[in-house]
């Protein structure tokens, strides 16, 4: 049976209980040394022990729990000696997450920008699983409602992205473009942009109610845009693009009639358009149509189509569709050896009439032969479709036409538009353009340019003669340049360098080749209205729509502006 009393201390193990002279004392088993039989002085006398070769004989793991035990209260331990285990409570922080009404603040308005920035509609907001992401992402942070998207964040984005576009253009001289359309309310909108030679900036829009579009109701609209350009961004207007529709040309009159020094012309790109309409045989896109037509609304045959590799979706030329005349015929000559083979192989599934014009080989070489005079149309309104495409790439494209072999039999309808297009302010670009320098003028057209010179600085006539000839004072080195530099990087180099060019001349160049070649721009931002005021957002009024355009286009920089 175990005795009672207190334990045995575990120091004890390293000592042996000796008798002397009637008290107890201890024989330390190393060093042999005689020790008051008292705990905190045998731990003592272990420490030195422990210090020499006693640590040889013995567990390292039995000398530290002996000599420093767990949670020991021993005050006979020096305070330097003893261990100390402090324990920390842990804090609720270290396991939430906490949001402050600034970071909230932050958080709001990016979301608000992604929703505006991906034209993402506001009810998403209320979704569950938009919901729970957030919650996963930032817990105890609730996002903006749909009420708050369209309201005060959707105001304090636009104002941010009306202040980002003031920036960009205060002090720019730029061109007002302006063209009307029905929204999908099928009210009548006429909405205004302004161009600065590099991009496009969103305006306003106006919806004109019970007003006609008249030149002079439109006159006044343009009048009171470029007002507001000026008091919202900063800008002024020194020109006006439009389309080439009557009223439109006849407000462009009015304009130059009211501000002279105002510079004004139509739309490069919508005569193009026209061109290709005038030079085709109506006939002939009419049997094509017909035949993409059948192939594209019939299942049958449109799946055995579908069926042989290489064939293209037939395409329908569409009025307000800008060379869909040409893919209406690319996509014919493209498909024609699939649809003889399938006239071959299924000829009792095939229409008669439709067989008759497929195998029509007169009508295959006579739209080869419009393939080949569209083409080169073409070519020149993708090119003057580009946001940065001025008025002196305008005046070089349509020349190019003029003298182009394959369009010698329409020359007189080329001209007709062309005279619709141009202006001596093209003529005047185009040779002050370092890339063009008007080689394909004729005589006439450069006497134009250089009355126009005459009247805007006749003191600067004999530098346009010095910079053709590429003579001093221009640089002879700049020439070398001129395919490798924008035209007005160009000028503004000529500008800063040490020559005797006058800083006049520099910045009649400068501004002519900033004058966009087409109104495409206005274009583009009506097919951004197209993306946002849609059937199923179709209670959007046109203010509200207007500040979503303007965001989505600034928010999503220029990636969107090339199409």
């Amino acid at each position: 049976m175990a005795q009672g009393g207190r334990p045995i201390d575990s120091v004890w193990k390293f000592f042996i209980k000796v008798e002397d002279g009637g008290k107890i004392r201890a024989k330390c088993i190393k060093c042999s040394a005689m020790i008051s039989a008292k705990v905190g002085r045998l731990r003592t006398h272990l420490e030195k022990c422990s210090q020499s070769q006693l640590q040889n004989n013995f567990p390292k793991d039995d000398l530290l729990e002996i000599l420093v035990p767990f949670n020991s209260s021993d005050t006979t331990i020096p305070p330097e000696k003893r261990v100390c285990h402090k324990i920390i409570q842990p804090k609720l922080n270290d396991f939430t997450i906490k949001t402050s009404s600034h970071q909230k603040e932050t958080l709001d308005n990016q979301i608000a920008r992604l929703f505006y920035a991906c034209n993402l509609p506001f009810n998403l907001a209320e979704n569950d699983v938009f919901k729970k992401t957030i919650s996963m992402l930032r817990p105890g942070y609730t996002p903006p409602t749909r009420k708050s998207l369209a309201g005060g964040l959707l105001d304090k984005t636009f104002n941010e992205v009306t202040t980002m576009t003031a920036s960009a253009l205060e002090g720019k001289d730029v061109t007002l473009v302006q063209d009307g359309w029905s929204d999908i309310h099928n009210s009548p909108v006429i909405a205004h942009c302004v161009h600065s030679g590099e991009r496009s900036y969103f305006l306003n829009s106006v919806d004109t109610g019970s007003n006609k579009k008249t030149a002079t109701y439109c006159t006044s609209l343009a009048i009171e845009a470029s007002k507001e350009a000026t008091d919202k961004f900063g800008c002024k207007v020194v020109a006006v693009v439009t389309d080439n529709e009557q009223k439109m040309q006849s407000m462009r009159s009015k304009l130059k009639l009211l501000d002279s020094s105002l510079s004004v012309h139509g739309c490069a790109s919508h005569l193009l358009n026209l061109l290709g309409k005038d030079i085709t045989p109506s006939q002939i896109i009419s049997h094509i149509t017909e035949i993409n037509k059948y192939f594209r609304n019939h299942h049958n045959p449109g799946a055995l189509l579908s069926a042989q590799k290489g064939s293209l979706k037939p395409q329908f030329p569409v009025v307000i569709r800008w060379n869909s005349q040409l893919e209406c015929i690319k996509t014919y000559l493209t498909n024609r050896p699939f649809l003889l083979n399938i006239l071959a192989q299924h000829e009792d599934v095939i229409d008669l009439s439709i067989a008759n014009l497929i195998n029509n080989v007169g009508l295959y070489r006579e739209a080869k032969n419009l393939y080949d005079q569209l083409k080169p149309i073409a070519t020149s309104l993708d090119k003057l479709q580009g946001e940065k495409s001025n008025v002196a790439d305008s005046c070089e494209e349509w020349m190019k036409l003029i003298q182009l072999d394959e369009l010698k039999s329409h020359l007189g309808k080329i001209q007709k538009r062309f005279k619709q297009a141009t202006t001596p302010t093209h003529f005047l670009a185009n040779m002050i353009n370092p890339k063009y320098m008007g080689q394909r003028l004729s005589c006439e057209q450069q006497e134009e340019a250089r009355g126009l010179l005459i009247q805007l600085n006749a003191s600067l006539l004999p530098q346009l003669y010095q910079f053709q000839a590429k003579e001093a004072p221009f640089p002879a080195s700049i020439f070398e340049c001129t395919d490798a530099l924008d035209p007005v990087t160009w000028w503004k180099a000529i500008k800063k360098s040490k020559n005797l060019v006058a800083d006049e001349f520099c910045d009649i160049a400068i501004n002519l080749l900033i004058l966009p070649s087409s109104s495409v721009s206005i274009e583009r931002i009506f097919s951004n209205f197209g993306l946002i005021q849609t059937e199923l957002r179709n209670r959007l009024g046109i203010d509200k729509a207007s500040k979503l355009v303007a965001c989505y286009r600034e928010l999503r920089g220029c990636q969107e502006l090339e199409w």
